[in-house]
């Protein structure tokens, strides 16, 4: 014989992922590790602000994910590399 289901279970709605989950779901998907505009300021030695007005020219790689940028970091790797970066 099948027990009932409480009600509280019917009626939960599944809860909506964070950004931090978006973005560890997203980067697990296309198995590239994502960095925050923070962290690849601070890696490159600019601003946040130049970091944006790099994404938003193409010159950095990323996507918005939940109204935020996550970066990747394989493109913050190949700007340090190609010796573009120069202290601000």
């Amino acid at each position: 014989m099948l027990e009932a289901v409480p009600k509280k279970f019917l009626k939960e709605k599944p809860r909506k992922p964070t950004v931090a989950e978006e973005v560890a779901l997203l980067a697990a998907d296309e198995k590239r590790e994502l960095v925050t505009p923070a962290l690849a300021a601070r890696l490159l030695g600019k601003s946040t602000d130049t970091i944006y007005r790099w994404l938003n020219e193409g010159r950095l790689a990323g996507r918005k994910v939940g109204g935020t940028w996550a970066i990747y970091k394989d493109s913050v790797i190949e700007e340090w590399n190609a010796g573009r970066v120069e202290r601000e």
